[in-house]
């Protein structure tokens, strides 16, 4: 690829991106709704940048089963139910403390709708 990618450190790893990759990353405060098998932690092997170790078994299963999954600030958090009618999100850190993803539910079920 010669001179067409370059190299980038984030959080202490080295990375290589295309010259034209786009890396200005998530919107802060926001939530992302992540479907099953979606690129975002599928494509990757090595999923630890953005899914802490101690809560992949929520995210996926050792026989590549995947959830959907709540990003926020670009790291996963929680899961959400896409095929129910009402806003169903539970938190990886405290299952009893809801997730504010009203925003993200209701651009969803904008897009479910069309």
């Amino acid at each position: 690829m010669g001179d067409s990618i370059h190299a980038e450190k984030w959080q202490g790893r080295e990375f290589y991106l295309t010259d034209d990759c786009r890396t200005r990353g998530f919107r802060k405060g926001k939530f992302l709704l992540i479907p099953p098998y979606d690129e975002y932690l599928i494509s990757y092997k090595s999923r630890d940048i953005v899914l802490p170790p101690e809560h992949r078994h929520h995210a996926h299963n050792n026989s590549g089963i995947f959830q959907p999954v709540i990003a926020y600030d670009g790291t996963i958090c929680g899961n959400w139910s896409p095929f129910k009618d009402d806003c169903q999100a539970t938190s990886f850190e405290d299952a009893s403390n809801p997730l504010d993803i009203s925003e993200a539910w209701q651009a969803y079920k904008d897009y479910r709708e069309k």
